[in-house]
């Protein structure tokens, strides 16, 4: 290959020279041997010639390794010489390099030798007493040249330790001497800023490049106060800096007002004027604010905040976030009731609207509606109603549209929602045989209107709270399954906690473009502070969570069966979870979670049936890629039994898809917020607030979803009547179901006499063996949730109406009781709370109950006015679910709570086809019944109370109970009623046994 390269080479210089190669003997001698190379002829007898003649060329290679130093070419001349010089081959790298003055070079690696190959490194040292500036090492590079410069050698010189400085710190080692080229670098402590340069150097003429920085304190302004609002501080004086200068503006102009800021210090403030809190600053002063200092914003009464609540002061100077501004509240027209009018105009905030009815009407609903925050009506819907249906007009929801005018049973009505509101209730509504409507009353959502973070804590604190209890992850279950554990020692119980049932607990979080990272963040946040309250744990009954973000697609993050069994492995890996942009499929990802996340769960985690299962979607946009979401939301509600709780953000959020996603009742399930903002002030709240259970008649979700039995009624929900009290008597080693009862104090149970008696030897039960179940839905499976309390042998004691005389006559006159939890109060929360009570007739006001300011809230109205009320009322138990004509009870009584809606009757028709002697009927009892609609109470029910909705004079709604499950003439046989104690007429007693017994 050389050869061929050679032979071209030369054939292409004779063309280029328009030579021909002459055949006579040549005046110039061989060119000689070249050394690690080879000489190239043009012809194959040239090397064997003595001579060459003019004009004959030669061409030098060499070896590999090597490179040609000199001509490559050469030419014999009409002398006889040959042009150029001779070449050598020469080792290919670098020169030799130098040495600088006062120094010296040597090879890194390899023996001493002159060569120095690509790749080679050299280092430079200088002679004592001098010291090296510049670059130590330098290497022989590809193009044959030495990287860098070569350094110099020069006298040493050192510069002073240039010393440290105030609020801050510097990078280096302290070193025993700073030599030329050597830095410094200063910083600043959290607060402070930087004046002056950060780097400093030692220079040749033993001085620093520049002076050491100093470092200020950073100092924020007082932040602008919005429109319409001001700007709060809560600071302590080590916040605080006052400087006490004047103010100039732009055109020399002094003491140029600051924005108002009401300043509320705990100690006392660095200045002498500020010394008391809630003080306005005005130009006189000048507050200044450290970094971390905060402020908090709020609007005038009429405004909303829109931006966020807090700031703080950062290292650059500036308020964290962006300037908030204050939106005034509007809410939209409310519209006049049908065969009603309206009374006002005004629809901003704190305004108030009146409704009347026509003449021969009666109004249903709130006379008087006032605009609160979210641009939202307090109170109820208005409907005026002439009393000649069935039903009762369900109303005409503001913004809204009903079709129908029939109210008669079975009739159907109607509703939809004009242009550009949401449809958040039910579509349809049926009229029931118990005269009231079904579903859920509808309302018609303004696209601009939201829920405020105060009409939200309450509402979602009491679903924490509650999912708290479902679990035994968490410090309060166990404290009560303690208690329960104690309290069954004597009869050798085990707890299971794996019958608990346990919390499988999923977030999904809307990870679309619309969202953004701080804002997904915060979504992050609110999972973090849900887990962190109810807890987690590997325990058979505890918490476990998945968690899922979704855009254009899902992503798993990770899954209740995965490895993250602790509290910390869980608030970790959540804060990890990475934001993505796309669109915003919401059916996909619940699909996701039905077909592959929860059966997998399920399957793994071993979880028993009535295991909860809970979901909290968080988004800020209405579905757009992947269709609809609500029927996949329906197959997890019903078919995987899922509670759905959907927290939308934005007022792009479709109201109607967000409904039909959640669980029912929607008001419980669904919230909305106008920003993230909002969502960050919530769960600030959240964190701190406890809910008030104390309040009287509060019941859960008392909708079912299931048609069931208790003789015509229903299954109950878990938690829908939290004061239903369980009685049990022990026979032998088991616990027999006794009598159902209601709370009505935190140490109190009302029930009826007749549950403490033998039925067939008329003999008083023995108190030691009774015990007391609260929070309890499911007879068989909510034994040992962590949700119910106990109490058991030797912690209660029974007090029963001394005029209670049935063992003797038969007839179940003044049949009451009350129970004493003397060992301990129960612990009032989502499944254990206390029933409203009526008035005696002997007594007036507020506080007639009972003489305990504990109770002054549960006495709600006298009797009669209740009755007048009440045309219908509600019955609780676990009473026999089938029809009975006669007092021979044979099947077994339900497991689960049912309720039934049953009609009150007049003492005509509770006396008209009873079979029995008409003294058993007295005035301390009222029936109740629907024996067409086959719905009554039954054996079983004992107990239990007889209660009906009201309002209170304040507007607020609660549940009060009127009457206790006494006796039947069979179970809703046709004719005949269920015959209840009329609470009101035995109030004085109730009255009387607490106050001489008083509370814990």
């Amino acid at each position: 290959m050389n050869d061929q390269r050679t032979l071209l080479r030369a054939v292409y210089f004779l063309t280029f020279a328009g030579l021909t190669i002459p055949h006579v003997a040549s005046d110039c001698p061989q060119p000689g041997k070249i050394r690690h190379g080879t000489i190239h002829h043009l012809t194959g007898e040239g090397p064997l010639l003595e001579t060459l003649p003019e004009l004959y060329s030669i061409f030098y290679t060499c070896r590999d390794g090597y490179r040609l130093r000199g001509p490559e070419f050469r030419t014999c001349q009409a002398d006889g010489t040959w042009t150029g010089g001779q070449p050598q081959c020469v080792a290919r790298g670098c020169p030799k390099p130098e040495s600088p003055h006062h120094g010296f070079v040597g090879k890194v690696f390899g023996r001493r030798s002159r060569r120095f190959p690509v790749g080679s490194r050299i280092r430079y040292s200088c002679k004592p007493g001098f010291q090296l500036v510049g670059t130590s090492e330098r290497e022989c590079l590809d193009s044959y040249q030495w990287d860098g410069e070569t350094p110099k050698c020069q006298p040493n010189i050192f510069c002073d330790d240039p010393g440290w400085i105030d609020n801050g710190n510097r990078t280096d080692s302290v070193l025993p001497a700073f030599r030329v080229g050597d830095y410094v670098t200063y910083i600043c402590h959290d607060g402070f800023g930087l004046t002056g340069s950060a780097n400093i150097t030692c220079l040749q003429n033993g001085s620093w490049s520049d002076v050491p920085p100093s470092c200020q304190e950073v100092l924020c302004e007082v932040p602008e106060a919005p429109l319409d609002g001001e700007v709060h501080i809560l600071q302590t004086k080590k916040d605080l800096r006052n400087t006490r200068a004047n103010q100039t503006d732009t055109a020399g102009n002094s003491s140029v007002p600051l924005a108002t800021v009401n300043i509320t210090t705990t100690e006392e403030p660095l200045f002498e004027n500020f010394s008391t809190p809630d003080t306005n600053v005005t130009s006189a002063e000048r507050i200044l604010f450290r970094v971390g200092s905060t402020v908090k914003y709020s609007c005038a009464y009429g405004f909303e905040l829109s931006g966020p609540r807090q700031r703080t002061c950062q290292q650059n100077k500036e308020w964290s976030g962006v300037h908030p501004t204050c939106e005034e509240i509007i809410c939209s027209d409310p519209g006049s009731p049908e065969n009603g009018r309206k009374v006002g105009s005004s629809y901003r905030f704190g305004e108030r609207v009146q409704f009347r009815c026509q003449t021969g009407y009666t109004l249903h609903g709130s006379a008087e509606r006032w605009c609160s925050a979210g641009g939202r009506w307090n109170g109820t819907l208005t409907a005026c109603d002439d009393a000649k249906s069935y039903c009762i007009n369900p109303g005409v929801p503001i913004n809204g549209v009903k079709e129908g005018s029939s109210y008669n049973r079975g009739d159907v009505v109607k509703f939809r929602c004009k242009p550009g509101y949401d449809l958040v209730g039910s579509e349809e509504r049926e009229c029931l045989r118990s005269g009231f409507w079904s579903g859920e009353q509808p309302t018609c959502e303004d696209p601009n209107s939201f829920d405020s973070v105060g009409d939200i804590l309450p509402k979602l604190s009491q679903v924490w709270d509650g999912l708290q209890l479902t679990t035994s992850s968490n410090n309060k279950s166990k404290h009560i399954l303690d208690q329960f554990k104690t309290s069954n020692a004597t009869r050798g119980r085990v707890l299971d906690l794996g019958f608990a049932g346990g919390l499988d607990l999923y977030f999904l979080f809307d990870a679309s473009g619309s969202v953004g990272s701080d804002n997904f963040k915060i979504g992050l946040n609110f999972a973090t502070a849900l887990i962190q309250k109810v807890g987690v744990s590997a325990e058979p009954g505890g918490t476990r969570v998945g968690a899922f973000s979704f855009a254009s697609d899902v992503t798993p993050h990770f899954r209740p069966h995965d490895p993250l069994v602790t509290t910390e492995q869980v608030v970790d890996a959540m804060q990890q979870i990475p934001y993505t942009k796309g669109g915003t499929a919401t059916r996909l990802a619940l699909k996701f979670l039905r077909e592959s996340v929860i059966p997998e769960a399920v399957a793994e985690l071993d979880r028993p049936d009535e295991s909860k299962k809970a979901l909290f979607l968080i988004t800020d946009g209405k579905s757009n890629t992947g269709g609809d979401p609500s029927e996949e939301a329906r197959k997890l509600r019903e078919e995987l039994g899922l509670e759905i709780y959907t927290i939308g953000i934005s007022n792009d959020v479709s109201k109607t898809e967000l409904a039909s996603v959640a669980s029912s009742p929607k008001k419980e399930h669904m919230f909305t917020l106008k920003d993230y903002f909002r969502l960050e002030w919530l769960i600030d709240a959240l964190t701190n607030h406890s809910v008030d259970y104390s309040k009287c008649g509060q019941a859960g979700n008392t909708k079912p979803d299931s048609r069931a039995r208790i003789v015509g009624g229903q299954d109950a929900n878990e938690g829908a009547w939290p004061w239903q009290a369980a009685l049990f008597f022990r026979r032998g080693r088991h616990e027999l179901f006794l009598c159902g009862g209601s709370l009505i104090a935190a140490d109190w149970v009302l029930t009826a006499a007749h549950c403490f008696f033998n039925p067939i030897t008329g003999l008083r039960l023995d108190d030691t063996k009774i015990s007391v179940k609260l929070g309890v839905t499911n007879l068989d499976t909510d034994e040992f949730k962590p949700k119910v309390q106990y109490w058991g042998e030797n912690e209660i004691t029974t007090y029963v109406h001394q005029d209670y005389k049935q063992p003797d006559t038969g007839i179940y006159d003044n049949d009451i009781a009350l129970v004493h939890l003397v060992s301990r109060r129960g612990t009032l929360d989502p499944y254990v709370r206390t029933v409203c009570l009526p008035c005696s007739c002997a007594c007036t006001g507020a506080g007639c109950l009972l003489n305990s300011q504990d109770n002054e809230g549960n006495c709600v109205a006298e009797g009669t006015e209740l009755f007048n009320r009440c045309k219908y009322g509600v019955v609780t138990g676990w009473g026999h679910t089938k029809q009975q004509d006669n007092n021979r009870f044979r099947t077994r009584v339900s497991s689960q709570l049912q309720q039934v809606e049953v009609k009150l009757r007049t003492d005509e028709e509770c006396t008209k086809n009873l079979r029995l002697p008409a003294n058993h009927y007295t005035s301390r009892m009222f029936c109740a019944g629907d024996p067409e609609a086959q719905q009554d109470a039954c054996k079983g029910d004992s107990g239990g109370p007889f209660m009906c909705e009201v309002e209170r004079d304040d507007k607020t709604r609660c549940w009060v109970q009127l009457g206790i499950v006494s006796w039947g003439d069979g179970c809703a046989a046709e004719g005949r009623y269920g015959y209840y104690t009329h609470l009101p007429k035995l109030m004085p007693w109730v009255k009387d046994i607490i106050a001489r017994h008083g509370f814990n």
